[in-house]
């Protein structure tokens, strides 16, 4: 059996995705609790880190450290920077940058983490299958809801700030590719 590690940052989501979960229990773990439980034939550990690329950092390697999943989702809640999304969208991630993480003041590309090519930001690349797999089920559940959006396989950038300015969108489109943006999924990339 194979266990999928599912990490979201707020309690909404935790709490509308725990109710998926058969058989689960909970497991408390440096001041963190996991809820373990069964969807199909797959075991899904589930936590809540927390807002921001720190707690989603931690909360990531405790469940590694853990309970060693063979793969690891972030989902929740992003706005959309891609002139095409429509509330209710789903953006799967095929990469992620940090747009935050600015070094530019010492010669690196702003997003660029200090690793290889320091003239433009570090793109890191999702799984293809996971990729793939995360898109045929978002597609196949979307086609049973009346209201459901389109499914759109783009980049995903994130940051530890709540981005709801015009200027700061066009900015995060224009300078990283950016389809959606979010606070957690370019560190667990990572």
């Amino acid at each position: 059996m194979k266990k999928i590690g599912l990490i979201v940052a707020m309690d909404k989501e935790f709490a509308q995705l725990r109710t998926l979960l058969d058989e689960a229990h909970t497991e408390h773990h440096n001041h963190k609790d996991f809820v373990i439980g069964t969807l199909g034939a797959t075991t899904i550990i589930l936590l809540q880190c927390g807002i921001g690329k720190v707690n989603a950092a931690r909360g990531t390697q405790l469940m590694i450290d853990k309970y060693r999943p063979s793969y690891i989702i972030n989902s929740g809640v992003a706005g959309a920077l891609n002139a095409e999304l429509r509330p209710m969208d789903i953006v799967v991630g095929k990469d992620f940058i940090q747009h935050d993480f600015d070094l530019s003041p010492i010669g690196y590309a702003k997003g660029c983490l200090a690793t290889g090519d320091r003239s433009k930001p570090t793109i890191t690349q999702a799984d293809s299958d996971m990729v793939k797999l995360l898109t045929d089920v978002s597609e196949a559940v979307a086609g049973e809801y009346e209201n459901a959006g389109k499914v759109l396989v783009g980049r995903i950038v994130s940051g530890d700030q709540f981005i709801n300015s015009p200027e700061v969108k066009a900015e995060l489109r224009d300078d990283f590719g950016g389809d959606a943006a979010e606070m957690e999924g370019a560190v667990l990339a990572y």
